[in-house]
């Protein structure tokens, strides 16, 4: 269904090792602060790039978008206690009923994180935290989360904003299909 999506395929030996990311002194604190602001305006910038040409409006760290079949969601959420952080996606049908139990956007957006999309990448904890540590210095780990940003998660948000979503909308287990990793590294 969205298998063709022009990107190379990321060496998925790049991506799977983990790591947790917390100060050992004040030092490392200020330098893990200087990275985590780094990353958090790189990826916001090249986030929006994507997103702003697609029809979707931002608010600090949150692009929505709305379409005659609904809305979708994209958020880059900041993790409150540390140095990590999380990529939400979600959609919701015109017919659709928020739910406020269920949702995690004020208007009722039910969100999956990016491990929904990706089981390949391997993440700190059951929460889908990324390090923000490696996203700053590990480039084949970036580059492999930027590709499932760009590859699985978009898509499937833009597939509520096509006629067939009223009918049936891929699920986030459907994305996974969308081959963007190859098993060995090409020379």
């Amino acid at each position: 269904m969205f298998t063709d999506h022009g990107l190379p395929l990321i060496p998925l030996d790049s991506v799977r090792r983990t790591e947790r990311c917390l100060p050992k002194s004040n030092e490392e604190f200020e330098v893990l602060k200087k990275k985590r602001a780094s990353v958090q305006r790189k990826l916001a910038k090249e986030i929006n790039a994507m997103l702003e040409p697609l029809g979707y409006e931002r608010t600090g760290s949150e692009w929505r978008k709305t379409s005659p079949f609904g809305r979708s969601y994209f958020g880059f959420q900041k993790s409150h206690y540390g140095f990590g952080c999380f990529f939400n996606a979600g959609t919701l049908g015109t017919l659709d009923v928020p739910s406020p139990t269920l949702a995690n956007t004020h208007d009722g957006i039910q969100c999956h994180r990016i491990a929904k999309f990706c089981p390949e990448l391997p993440h700190n904890d059951v929460a889908d935290e990324l390090c923000y540590v490696r996203l700053h210095d590990d480039a084949g780990f970036r580059n492999g989360v930027m590709t499932v940003i760009q590859a699985r998660m978009i898509p499937w948000m833009e597939a509520r904003h096509r006629a067939s979503a009223m009918i049936r909308m891929p699920s986030p287990a459907d994305m996974v299909a969308v081959k963007i990793f190859t098993e060995q590294r090409e020379p």
